[in-house]
């Protein structure tokens, strides 16, 4: 290697260790210059858990006040069908009793007696038979024409069939006046519900001359 070629490769291996010191200073500074960002104080990292579990608790309070309301909702509509439940008891109970007097009168008027007067014999004991006497055959055609009655509005609203109320009309005079003969009407009732249970007709025979 020449002289000249020598002193080249100096200066170009010169060159080079300057430009990569340069480069190296200049990152360092350039590291040196960049932003470090600093951790969040704590304070400010527990005012953040805070919030955090506020937030939880409000979303959780506002569902549990939510339930509690639905809560609420359900009962009053229970309480409400509860009531509605009552009252049509109550009112099935009145119309009962309401039929229950207007036989009393009824009977009385064909029997040619008060309802106090009724009232009275029925409470001392006796059978609608014994208070009847020689009206017995008109208390029975009395009760007779309103059992008829209350099957045929049974066929008409739908309740039975035409057949069945045939089945229920048939020897029904001949049950009503069996079943008053024997005491039944007044003071042997609960003696002819466990007598006739079981028996469609002879309950219908009851149920019509209970007064």
């Amino acid at each position: 290697m020449n002289k000249n070629t020598k002193n080249l490769s100096l200066l170009g291996t010169g060159a080079i260790g300057v430009a990569a010191l340069t480069f190296g200073f200049a990152g360092v500074a350039g590291a040196q210059d960049a932003p470090i960002e600093a951790p969040a104080p704590v304070e400010q990292t527990e005012d953040a858990d805070r919030a955090s579990r506020s937030d939880r608790a409000s979303r959780s309070d506002r569902a549990s006040r939510s339930d509690r309301s639905e809560a609420r909702v359900e009962a009053r509509q229970a309480q409400a069908d509860t009531g509605e439940r009552s009252e049509a008891r109550e009112a099935r109970k009145a119309e009962r009793q309401a039929a229950k007097a207007e036989r009393a009168t009824a009977i009385a008027d064909v029997i040619g007696i008060t309802v106090d007067e009724l009232a009275e014999a029925k409470e001392a004991g006796s059978s609608l038979a014994e208070i009847a006497g020689d009206e017995l055959p008109a208390v029975v055609d009395y009760f007779v024409a309103n059992a008829t009655e209350r099957i045929d509005a049974k066929v008409a609203d739908g309740t039975i069939t035409q057949e069945q109320a045939d089945a229920k009309l048939e020897g029904l005079e001949e049950r009503i006046e069996t079943r008053i003969e024997d005491g039944g009407g007044f003071g042997k009732k609960s003696e002819g519900k466990r007598a006739n249970r079981g028996n469609g007709n002879r309950a219908q025979a009851q149920e019509t001359t209970e007064a």
